[in-house]
Formats: structure tokens, C-alpha cells, sequence
């Protein structure tokens, strides 16, 4: 296991960036080298983290690579989905990040010209770009889902059977078919990802590299979302690991929270009634089973351990695969060498023909 190098690429946002730093940290401590791939602004917002990192001894590192915004008429300097402030600016922003590929893959050029292949690219689902970069170059690719099992199935079975076009309003209340629980709702807390109008190719984009990934990563853990997980395993048909790592939902990316909302959300957990109590003890709870999954013998655990030996081998599969095509090339004579051999005969057998005739 030790040795491996994971090349992680989270989604321009800090609730897919912490996740993925945690995730590097994880690898680290397994004895991985973990770099994290980012634009100059979300390196700089998140360097203290990696460099806390180094300070402890594990081998993780940032790497910068450009987000064209500037050629989508954004601000220079805008490269978080925080800096939004105005609602036009969401199209062209991730028009600009599905020009990244350009960027990741001169970076993996970079490393192969160095000799420090990476086993392994760890996309968040939302940078769908980096399939295309791992399949030039022959790179196992994972999938890190940021929102819980419970949404990620939930959005699944609701566009598989048509629900989304189906509804008038997005107040419109319907149940989420083929759902281990009942589970009702509507389009606004039910909202699937890349779903607004002018994004449908992204959307077909996100859908076909986790379709083509050769595994996926889920933020949760067993204890809280085990029969979530499994479903949304076999709903994919792929190897799917269950690992803790810190976020922000999904739904509170690009979403401005006023003093009264915080004020709100602080007095509703610190309420010393039955239902502040009854919060505190179901965080707290929820808390020490993420934590215990994490511990040597739990659940996430076991997972990362499952998922780097998974790793491993892929890897080593495909630098045989690679070998092998290597040695059948060095036993074909090149292009040159076939025409040089036609011409010299024909010379040959031109030869003899004046050779008669004289």
C-alpha cells in the first residue's frame, strides 16, 4: 500500500475542498503520498491545512493549476462558488471549470515526465472534466460524492423514473420511488445537481464519468446511512466505499446565511428545552459513530483499507497492461522500415531487369 500516489481534484467550492484535504490527510496517514489539485486562490484559502498536514509528518501536498474565468467574462480572481455574488455568473463559472481539463492534464504530463505516475485520480462528482484527463493516460479514476447516501439515491431514483418532469411546481409534493424508507418531498429539497436550464450537457457529463469511474466514495459512514450506501452501490453497479470526511451539504453551497439564520440555528441548538437537548445528543451521537467508523476495526476504516489495496491493484494492472503494449511495439518494425524494405527491393529487382536486358 505504501508508495501509492493519489492525485485528488475537488470541486472549486470549500465544502468539496475540505472534504477532499480530509480525504488527502486519511491517505497520508496510510502511508500515501496525497496531492491535492486546486486553483491559486483555493490553494492559498487552504494551505494552513496542508501545511498542518506536513508539520505532522504525512506526505500531502497542494498543486496549482489555472481557472480560465477570465475567458468566460469572469473577474479575475474569482475561482470559488462562494465569490458568486450575482446569479448570472453560475453558467458561465462552471463553463469555465469544464475548461480545466486543459490545465489537469498538462499537470499529469508534468508528473509523467518526472517518473511520479498517480495511481489513482480522486474527482469530486462535479468535475466530470477529469474523466477524459485519466482515461488518456491510463489512470484509475474515483468518484467523491460530497452529499449524504440518502440524497444521492434519493436524486437517482427520482430522475430514473421521471419524477423531475413530471411535476408542475417545484412545490409539487410527490414520494421517491424504489426508496428504502418513505420519503416525501419536492423538487426544491429534492433539487438534482447541474438541473437549470443551460446545463444539461454538464448534467450528461457528471452522469457518464460516474458511469465510466472505477469507483465510487461516498461522505457517510455505515452506522448512519449503511442501507443508503448499499442501494446506491447496487444502483450504480460499483464498488462503493463509505468514508467520513468533513463537508458542508450540498444544498449550502452558494447560499448567503444572514445573522438572523446563524442567531436561529445557534439558539435552536444551545435551547435548553426537550428539543435543544434532544439535538445536541443526536450530533453528539452521531459524532462518536463517525468517529468510532474511522477507528482501527470500524466500518470507514475497513473501507479505506479496502479501497487502497482496490487501488493497488488496479494500478498495478494497468502498468502491466502498459508494459505489455510497450513490448508488442518494440517487436513491430516501424513505418520507415516497412517502406525501406519495399524500396530497396524494387530497386533490387529493377537491377536485375537492366541487367538482362544489357
Amino acid at each position: 500500500m505504501a508508495g501509492l500516489h493519489f492525485v485528488l481534484v475537488p470541486l472549486v467550492a470549500q465544502g468539496h475542498i475540505i472534504p477532499m484535504v480530509d480525504l488527502a490527510r486519511l491517505l497520508a496517514a496510510r502511508g500515501a503520498r496525497a496531492t491535492v489539485v486546486t486553483t491559486p486562490v483555493n490553494a492559498a484559502r487552504n494551505r494552513a491545512s496542508i501545511d498542518g498536514a506536513r508539520a505532522a509528518g504525512l506526505d500531502v501536498e497542494l498543486a496549482e493549476i489555472p481557472f480560465p474565468g477570465p475567458e468566460h467574462g469572469l473577474p479575475e480572481g474569482l475561482e470559488n462558488v462562494d465569490q458568486m455574488s450575482e446569479k448570472e455568473m453560475f453558467l458561465p463559472f462552471f463553463k469555465a471549470l469544464w475548461r480545466m481539463d486543459a490545465a489537469l492534464d498538462a499537470y499529469v504530463r508534468s508528473l509523467l515526465a518526472q517518473g511520479r505516475r498517480p495511481d489513482c485520480v480522486v474527482a469530486d462528482s462535479c468535475n466530470p472534466w477529469a474523466a477524459s484527463v485519466c482515461a488518456r493516460h491510463g489512470v484509475p479514476r474515483l468518484v467523491l460524492h460530497c452529499p449524504s447516501a440518502y440524497y444521492l439515491l434519493a436524486e437517482h431514483n427520482l430522475s430514473k423514473h421521471g419524477v423531475y418532469g413530471r411535476v408542475a411546481d417545484e412545490l409539487e409534493e410527490f414520494e421517491v420511488p424504489d426508496f428504502p424508507v418513505r420519503a416525501v418531498g419536492n423538487a426544491a429539497t429534492f433539487r438534482g445537481f447541474f438541473q437549470w436550464p443551460g446545463a444539461e450537457s454538464e448534467r450528461r457529463d457528471i452522469i457518464d464519468a460516474e458511469a465510466s469511474a472505477d469507483g465510487l466514495i461516498v461522505n457517510t459512514f455505515r452506522d448512519a446511512e449503511g442501507v443508503f450506501v448499499d442501494g446506491y452501490a447496487a444502483a450504480l453497479g460499483k464498488k462503493t466505499w463509505a468514508l467520513p470526511v468533513m463537508n458542508l451539504p450540498a444544498e449550502a453551497e452558494g447560499v448567503q446565511v444572514t445573522s438572523a439564520d446563524v442567531e436561529k440555528a445557534v439558539a435552536e441548538l444551545m435551547d435548553e428545552g426537550a428539543e435543544g437537548t434532544a439535538r445536541r445528543e443526536r450530533a453528539k451521537d452521531l459524532a462518536d459513530k463517525a468517529r468510532a467508523a474511522m477507528e482501527e476495526g470500524g466500518s470507514s476504516y475497513e473501507y479505506l483499507s479496502d479501497m487502497i489495496r482496490y487501488v493497488a491493484e488496479l494500478s498495478r494492472k494497468k502498468s502491466q497492461e502498459r508494459d505489455a503494449s510497450a513490448s508488442a511495439a518494440q517487436l513491430l518494425p516501424s513505418a520507415p522500415e516497412l517502406g525501406g524494405s519495399n524500396k530497396s527491393g524494387k530497386i533490387q529487382a529493377e537491377a536485375a531487369r537492366l541487367s538482362v536486358q544489357s
